[in-house]
């Protein structure tokens, strides 16, 4: 007895269905269905991590400066009235 295009099978093996595409599909009239559950793990808490603290590169350094060493100059101040009557104000400050 052949099957379609093949050969005689050997005495005693039967002949099975082989599928020769890319893809494998069970060839079965049945579905099986099963039920999966899972159950994650309690944990327990975790302290807070640490804020990050980038290492230090180089070398430190530091100026000392004591009262007295600093000294701000503070230009006079103008009228608006003179700065406008005298054509604008002075980027090197008054002339007067």
């Amino acid at each position: 007895m052949a099957h379609g295009l093949t050969s005689e099978t050997a005495e005693g093996r039967p002949h099975r269905e082989v599928q020769t595409v890319l893809y494998l599909e069970e060839l079965t009239d049945h579905v099986e269905e099963m039920d999966e559950t899972c159950q994650t793990d309690a944990f327990i808490d975790r302290p807070p991590s640490p804020l990050f603290v980038p290492a230090k590169t180089g070398l430190d350094a530091a100026t000392q400066v004591f009262d007295g060493d600093v000294r701000i100059m503070i230009p006079p101040r103008r009228s608006l009235h003179s700065s406008l009557s005298s054509g604008g104000v002075d980027p090197q400050g008054p002339s007067t």
